[in-house]
């Protein structure tokens, strides 16, 4: 009877329903991006979207059991490598941003906050988002070692050979590469972000979110991460490499992402199609004009008071 009790009260608590479910879902849309099914690329970068789910509506419990169980289903097909590779690069981000972002919330979950005005924590996330994006390159670019940079300066220079394009300086060449290394690895975090604020906007909208939608005028870095921006910058800038310029790369995409806050709050509706393209065919000088918006948002304005 003991046994029959604790079981019933395993499988009648919201948070384990709701992370085991979260977690099975991770491990299915891995599995069916790794097997190269139809739309496998978009299941992978929506990867941690049933997480947040999770986790912002039933507490971290919730989004630390999906990902245990997302790592425990993903053991047996793809080995130890795949599921270290999901808990490196969706699980754990998730679940310490969801953290994070639900400071003060008690374990349990109980009755959402966001009815009491309590918004969520974005600041901190951010951040993480940030550290979890350079980590997550570092890691990669560890396990490939120097084979990734080589295959990808020696295709890149074949490509150019046979369109008959102008041969750059292998030196130029190897920065070429280098950057777009750098900046894949940069927008790694672009899908979490995406996935957080989308999960948070559709609890939010239908009364499941444990703390109310944060205003982005309101959010905030911490105060120690732009020290350590300058630090990674100029580590990069002093002691050029793939390794120091991929780091500097990811600690900046949070703040890029408050610079495209600081866009979408100005323009809003069909203008942005235009920006957008403009971003696209006109990208680095865009993206450093972003940069410089997030940073001016981040530290050189004080939050509004409305």
């Amino acid at each position: 009877m003991p046994a029959a009790g604790s079981t019933q009260g395993l499988t009648s608590d919201p948070r384990i329903l709701a992370g085991a479910s979260a977690g099975l879902a991770c491990a299915v849309a891995t599995l069916w991006a790794v097997h190269g099914l139809p739309l496998g690329w978009v299941l992978l970068l929506l990867v941690t979207l049933p997480l947040f789910l999770a986790g912002l509506s039933f507490g971290t419990v919730a989004a630390g059991i999906g990902t245990v169980v997302g790592a425990a289903a993903l053991l047996p097909t793809t080995g130890l490598a795949g599921a270290g590779n999901f808990l490196v690069a969706s699980g754990l981000p998730a679940v310490t941003m969801v953290a994070a972002g639900l400071r003060g919330v008690l374990p349990g979950g109980a009755a959402p906050l966001a009815a009491a005005g309590l918004a969520l924590s974005a600041g901190l996330p951010l951040a993480l988002l940030g550290l979890w994006s350079a980590a997550t390159v570092l890691v990669a670019l560890w396990v490939t070692g120097p084979e990734l940079e080589q295959g990808m300066t020696e295709a890149l220079g074949a490509a150019m050979r046979d369109t008959g394009a102008a041969s750059l300086d292998p030196a130029v060449l190897r920065r070429v590469v280098q950057a777009g290394i750098a900046m894949g690895g940069a927008f790694l975090a672009l899908p979490a972000a995406v996935c957080g604020m989308a999960a948070q906007g559709f609890l939010a909208r239908r009364g499941f979110a444990l703390r109310a939608t944060p205003r982005w005028s309101h959010v905030r870095l911490p105060g120690w991460y732009l020290p350590l921006l300058a630090v990674a910058v100029l580590v990069a800038w002093v002691s050029p490499g793939l390794l120091t310029l991929a780091a500097a790369v990811a600690l900046l995409g949070p703040v890029f992402l408050q610079g495209l806050a600081v866009v979408h709050r100005r323009l809003r509706g069909p203008v942005l199609i235009p920006f957008y393209l403009v971003l696209v065919l006109l990208f680095l000088p865009v993206v450093a004009v972003l940069i410089g918006l997030g940073l001016f948002e981040q530290f050189g304005r004080k939050p509004d008071q409305t």
